[in-house]
């Protein structure tokens, strides 16, 4: 199916964000280029548009244009409410022609447009098959300057999809042969389909990307590309190593947690510390798989290791840190996750190829921006996607504070396919609560959400799109892939993957290159019988040190063991005291840069 938008001379602002969030998508949407003062508007659709089930989104000002009249012909608005599937009416004001196309589409229910009350405060989602994780939610603070739809009292054939004060500004219409729906002109807000959304709360572009993101995936279905069935969730703890006790982490305390309150911890653990754990806690994991998991959290943790740029600190920084937990995993038989959570939130673009070359799956971060270099923008397509890459870097994925998630983040994870990542240090057990009540939000609103280990959880975050053959294509959101083929029937798969070089292994079964696809992605098929479990990564060869092999000086060497010991010393002894923070804080500012934090 494709998706016809409108234009005479050039789309306005709100034709060009819907057309970049369908490309996003995944959905076929072409613009129809039109004659301006159109003297036969319903030939000019004919002409245009071949297919018999296809989509269309008009936007009023190029109505205006198109028609060359302030006013919207009846036999237009029965002829479009007919001919098409799906019609989106979008950028809906209080002109003329916005208010002629409400009433002779809505059968005279909706009499205009009109500014949203100043003392409005939240966005009412309703419960719908359109809304998905949102349904039922109450999103804050509103855009005052945001339109509403008028309508009049008892009418039953505008349904409210999204509200401000009781009154639509997103609705459909229930009585047509097509889907309407119907989107009030959304105030721009600023915000650049290339800009920065970083720090911005999902309430700020919420009317402006949702509606037309929720649109496209209703329409659409399968078509497009939409999150697999899996919903993951994990906890990541960082530094604590796996001794009985660390800080405020005991271990056999938190499992009891973790079984009443259903949600699985994952440590980001320092391999630093691979010759030293408890054997109680050794065996609780390996007893547990399915509540504890480690995964990399740097090596040494210290001086922000993995914001190096020079490639063979970080070859010897990820050599190390494999090295030894390889020897770990031979002396416990817990194995590592090959996902990476960044010490100190610190990371470089050289880090991320790195990373890659190391065969690490993915990283995990609380901030987007590499040190050094050009900040790069938090766009439109790293809110829509489950994780964001940079050139041919190693992708990763943005986690939260506990105590900072908020319900309209958790539904816009799920809406994108974004693994719900939870982060924190040991202080969190101090007072657990807010961990509670974070998980119990995440399991009331996501009734079929999988606690899991990191590595399996970015495992599963894939985008999945049918195709007319039946095929379905996946494109994986991390460097590996794990799928399982739930229906009844064997299924062909196109794995897509973007590096052309990338030697792709698809398990045991019979596999072919199937060429070039979607974005010049690279496409590896496979076929999985019902209930077979299918997984595909991509093994690369790590590539011979440039110049000098690094090796670290014995001053450094000290460093790190001084490093690693006051941190021990501040999380198990100093850190139920303010006083004595503001201490070892002092001493490691006089003995070391200030900048990094062990």
């Amino acid at each position: 199916m494709k998706c016809y938008l409108p234009v005479t001379t050039e789309l306005p602002a709100a034709g060009r964000r819907l057309l970049r969030i369908a490309e996003i998508l995944g959905a076929d949407c072409v613009e129809l280029r039109l004659p301006a003062g159109s003297s036969d508007p319903i030939g000019d659709i004919e002409n245009g548009v071949a297919e018999q089930e296809a989509c269309i989104a008009i936007c009023p000002t190029v109505a205006k244009e198109w028609l060359g009249i302030a006013s919207f012909p009846s036999s237009l608005a029965n002829y479009l409410s007919q001919r098409f599937k799906f019609l989106l009416i979008h950028g809906l004001d209080s002109d003329p022609v916005s208010c002629d196309m409400l009433l002779k589409l809505s059968q005279g229910t909706v009499s205009g447009v009109t500014q949203a009350k100043k003392n409005a405060s939240l966005y009412q989602v309703a419960k719908d098959d359109v809304t998905g994780a949102f349904g039922g939610l109450e999103v804050s603070p509103v855009n005052s300057r945001d339109h509403v739809f008028l309508m009049h009292e008892g009418q039953t054939l505008v349904k409210p999809i999204i509200s401000i004060g009781g009154k639509p500004l997103f609705a459909r219409l229930t009585a047509s042969a097509a889907q309407i729906f119907l989107l009030s002109g959304i105030t721009e807000n600023h915000l650049d389909l290339e800009g920065d959304l970083d720090a911005r709360p999902v309430a700020e572009y919420f009317p402006q990307l949702l509606p037309i993101a929720m649109f496209i995936r209703h329409a659409f279905k399968d078509e497009c590309w939409h999150p697999s069935d899996v919903i993951s969730a994990s906890l990541i703890i960082d530094d604590p190593p796996l001794w009985k006790r660390y800080g405020y982490v005991n271990y056999e305390r938190i499992s009891a947690f973790m079984d009443q309150y259903r949600f699985h911890m994952t440590m980001a653990f320092i391999p630093y510390y691979w010759r030293r754990y408890s054997t109680s806690t050794v065996r609780l994991f390996r007893e547990r798989p399915d509540r504890f998991s480690i995964c990399f959290h740097g090596n040494d943790h210290t001086d922000a290791e993995m914001a190096a740029t020079d490639p063979r600190v970080l070859a010897y920084c990820l050599t190390t840190a494999q090295a030894r937990m390889e020897r770990f995993t031979a002396r416990t038989g817990i194995r590592c996750g090959k996902v990476m959570a960044f010490p100190q939130g610190a990371f470089s673009r050289s880090a991320l190829a790195a990373l890659k070359e190391h065969n690490f799956i993915g990283a995990v971060n609380w901030g987007h921006i590499p040190t050094g270099g050009q900040r790069p923008a938090l766009t439109l397509a790293n809110v829509l996607q489950p994780s964001i890459r940079y050139e041919d870097g190693c992708p990763f994925f943005l986690r939260r504070p506990v105590k900072r998630v908020r319900p309209e983040d958790i539904a816009m994870d799920a809406f994108v396919g974004r693994p719900i990542l939870l982060q924190e240090h040991h202080e969190l057990f101090r007072d657990p609560t807010a961990l509670f009540e974070t998980v119990t939000l995440i399991n009331r609103m996501l009734p079929e959400v999988t606690w899991r280990d990191l590595q399996s959880s970015l495992e599963m975050a894939y985008l999945v799109r049918k195709s007319t053959d039946s095929t379905v294509s996946i494109r994986p959101c991390a460097l590996a892939l794990q799928i399982k083929n739930t229906e009844s029937n064997s299924i062909r798969y196109d794995v897509e993957w973007p590096d052309q070089n990338a030697n792709v292994s698809l398990g045991s079964g019979p596999q072919e290159y199937a060429g070039v696809g979607h974005d010049d992605a690279h496409l590896h098929s496979f076929t999985l019988a019902p209930g077979e479990v299918g997984s595909a990564s991509q093994p690369r060869e790590a590539r011979a040190a440039v110049g000098p092999v690094f090796r670290p000086s014995f001053a450094r060497i000290i460093k790190i063991g001084v490093r690693r010991t006051l941190a021990e010393l501040r999380d198990n002894y100093l850190s139920r005291s303010p006083v004595a923070i503001s201490v070892v804080k002092s001493m490691r500012n006089i003995l070391f840069s200030p900048h990094h934090a062990p």
